[in-house]
C-alpha cells in the first residue's frame, strides 16, 4: 500500500472513530441517523487494510492453514484482544474506586465483547474486529471479480436475512455473537478486501444496488409509517437496511477521499488518530462513564469535544511513555499491545 493511500485511509479511519463516539453523545436525532455508516466504514476499511498486512505475512511466513492460520489469529488477538482486556481491567479499577460497582455478570459479559444491555457495552466492536480477522485467511482466497463469488456471498447473506427476520437462533448468546456479526460483517470485510482490485464498473455497480436498496428500503418504511425508519434499530444484528447505507456511503467516501490531494491529508492530527483509534476509542468509554457517574457535560456537542479531546491527549501521553520506553530498549517485547 502506497503512502497516499494510508494518509486517506487514515483520514476516514477518524472520521469513523468520531462518528463513533458521537453515537455515545446522545446528539441530535437526524446526526444520529446520518451518522449510521460509521461501523460498516470502519470494517471496510479494515478489510482493506487487511488484505496488505495478511499479504506482506504471507510474504514472511507460510500458513500452517490454508483457511486457518493460527500465526496469523494470534497476531491480531494480540493486537486487539490484550489491549481491549487491560482497558477494560483499568476501568473496573477506576469505576470501583470511585465507588461505581458492576455485577459480577456485567463483568464477564465485558470480557467476553457483548454489547447492549449486557456488560458496559461499546467493546462488541472489538468482537466484530476479531470475528473479521478470523475469516481474513478464507477471504483472502475469495475474488469479488468472480461470478461464483459473488453468488455464493448473495445466497449466503440471503439465508442470514431470512434468519434474522425469524429470530433464527437469537437467544442462544454463543451462536448470536458469532453468527450474526460473523456473516454481515465479513462480507463488509470480503468488500474492503477486494475493493482495491475491483474495476470500475463493479464498483460503480455495487454503489448503485446499495444506494438503491438504502432508499426503496426508506422509501417503503415511509410509506408505511409515515417517518423515516431509524437505521439503529436494524444494527443488532445488522440488517439490509443498515448494510445497504453503510455500504454506500462509505464506498462515496471512499471514491472523494482516494481523489483529494495528499496535502490535505497531511496532517499530524489525523495521522496520529488514524494511527491510534483503538486506544482512542478504549479510553472514550472511560470518559463517558466518568460523564455519566459524576452526572456531568450533559450538553452532547460539549460532551463530544471534551471526550475526543481527553481520550486524544491520554493516548498521546500513552504513546509518549512507550517511545521513551523504546528508546532505552525496556519491555519493547511486549509494549506494543498499549499502541493503537
Amino acid at each position: 500500500m502506497s503512502f497516499r493511500r494510508i494518509e486517506y485511509i487514515d483520514f476516514l479511519k477518524t472520521l469513523g472513530l468520531l462518528l463513533l463516539i458521537l453515537a455515545h453523545v446522545d446528539g441530535p436525532a437526524f446526526l444520529l441517523q446520518l451518522r449510521c455508516f460509521d461501523v460498516p466504514l470502519m470494517v471496510i476499511l479494515s478489510g482493506m487494510l487487511a488484505r496488505n498486512s495478511y499479504r506482506r505475512y504471507l510474504a514472511k511466513k507460510k500458513p500452517e492453514h490454508p483457511l486457518f492460520d493460527r500465526g496469523y489469529l494470534l497476531k491480531r488477538i494480540v493486537r486487539l484482544l490484550i489491549p481491549t482486556y487491560i482497558f477494560l481491567t483499568i476501568f473496573f479499577i477506576i469505576m470501583a474506586t470511585l465507588g461505581k460497582t458492576y455485577t459480577v455478570r456485567d463483568i464477564i459479559y465485558s470480557y467476553l465483547l457483548q454489547s447492549g444491555s449486557r456488560g458496559i457495552g461499546y467493546v462488541w466492536i472489538i468482537l466484530v474486529y476479531l470475528l473479521c480477522a478470523f475469516e481474513v485467511p478464507f477471504l483472502y482466497k475469495l475474488s469479488l471479480s468472480s461470478f461464483k463469488v459473488v453468488f455464493c456471498t448473495i445466497f449466503v447473506y440471503i439465508i442470514y436475512e431470512l434468519m434474522a427476520h425469524y429470530h433464527i437462533g437469537m437467544e442462544n448468546i454463543l451462536f448470536y455473537s458469532i453468527f450474526y456479526y460473523a456473516i454481515p460483517y465479513g462480507i463488509l470485510t470480503l468488500i474492503g478486501m477486494n475493493y482495491d482490485e475491483l474495476p470500475k464498473a463493479p464498483k460503480r455497480m455495487l454503489f448503485l444496488f446499495s444506494m438503491g436498496t438504502f432508499f426503496a428500503i426508506l422509501v417503503l418504511f415511509y410509506i408505511k409509517t409515515g417517518a423515516v425508519k431509524n437505521m439503529a434499530i436494524f444494527k443488532y444484528p445488522p440488517r439490509i437496511y443498515f448494510l445497504s447505507y453503510g455500504v454506500f456511503m462509505s464506498i462515496l467516501l471512499i471514491e472523494i477521499a482516494s481523489r483529494k490531494h495528499l496535502q490535505v491529508y497531511d496532517n499530524k492530527l489525523v495521522t496520529f488518530i488514524g494511527k491510534s483509534t483503538l486506544w482512542v476509542y478504549l479510553w472514550h468509554i472511560l470518559f463517558l462513564n466518568l460523564f455519566d457517574w459524576f452526572g456531568v457535560l450533559k450538553c452532547w456537542w460539549i460532551r463530544f469535544i471534551i471526550l475526543v479531546l481527553l481520550s486524544c491527549v491520554v493516548t498521546f501521553v500513552q504513546n509518549a511513555i512507550l517511545d521513551m520506553l523504546d528508546k532505552n530498549n525496556m519491555f519493547k517485547s511486549w509494549m506494543s499491545v498499549f499502541r493503537g
